[in-house]
């Protein structure tokens, strides 16, 4: 289901309620009082799985990625995560004749950090197994006056093992980069499209082979699958099906999504109030 995050609580709810499985567009709801009103529809429907899309789990990449940080540790101990997720849609809104939706705190629950955040805040987890556990967020409107919300954001934080995390968003400019930095190697990924690698011990997998170790490796065209390609192998849609036909849990569930709401919900109190947010998970 891909409507706007204001339809989100009504329309799964009654999707579940009608006895329907629903797979959510991200974020699950405006914000974290929707997503636990969500989370007690589905616990009163037995049997009704509620997950969540999120795109960057179409990439095998991340999947042998992850693989790796659990059983090889190519990366040694994670030291610190480094993320940004900006477009210039924003920008291209403020010129639109007609209002849209995106302009609205009230229909979005915020800004560019709700819309775009909840990739890498769930991202995180999936990949590296640890939450985060305080932040320190800044946001602003410099340059979508047409848009009530932020379009940018930025936060640092900590993580359940000490490392320290960044990340921003962005509707006023361009740039896409996700890094892991580790005691004994370093990943960054840029724009979609060129993976760097550093690190003491040699890496393959199929979409790239690190064996000139001590030294950073450059791989270009490293680019993510269609997003509407059936045949990919970890297309969500296809996946999340799959799993409704074994009986599983799927890969995103309204716990992740409640999760990323309680991360935005901190993010969004400590841009506030210009102090820490402490996040305690449901």
């Amino acid at each position: 289901m891909s409507t706007p995050n204001y339809l989100h609580k009504e329309q799964a709810s009654a999707l579940l309620c009608s006895g329907k499985h629903v797979l959510l567009q991200k974020p699950m709801a405006r914000d974290l009082a929707e997503a636990r009103e969500l989370m007690a529809v589905q616990a009163a429907m037995p049997g009704r799985q509620l997950g969540l899309y999120m795109s960057m789990l179409d990439f095998g990449l991340w999947w042998e990625v992850r693989e790796a940080l659990r059983q090889t540790r190519p990366l040694g101990e994670v030291a610190q995560v480094s993320m940004r997720l900006g477009h210039t849609g924003g920008l291209l809104w403020n010129r639109q004749p007609a209002n849209l939706w995106r302009f609205s705190r009230e229909k979005t629950g915020g800004g560019s950090f709700i819309m775009l955040g909840v990739h890498y805040l769930h991202f995180v987890r999936w990949m590296l197994g640890l939450r985060i556990t305080r932040v320190l967020a800044q946001t602003a409107n410099l340059h979508c006056q047409r848009v009530e919300g932020e379009d940018i954001c930025q936060l640092q934080g900590e993580l359940e093992n000490g490392a320290m995390i960044q990340l921003s968003t962005a509707w006023n400019s361009q740039g896409e980069h996700f890094s892991i930095y580790g005691t004994e190697g370093s990943l960054v990924y840029l724009d979609n499209e060129l993976l760097r690698l550093h690190g003491v011990h040699p890496w393959k997998t199929q979409y790239f082979d690190y064996q000139t170790t001590g030294k950073w490796q450059t791989f270009a065209g490293v680019l993510p699958p269609r997003l509407d390609d059936p045949a990919n192998a970890r297309n969500q849609h296809v996946a999340f099906a799959a799993a409704l036909r074994e009986g599983l849990a799927p890969a995103v569930t309204s716990r992740d999504g409640l999760w990323d709401h309680q991360v935005t919900d901190a993010v969004y109190r400590s841009a506030q109030t210009g102090t820490w947010a402490t996040i305690s998970y449901e």
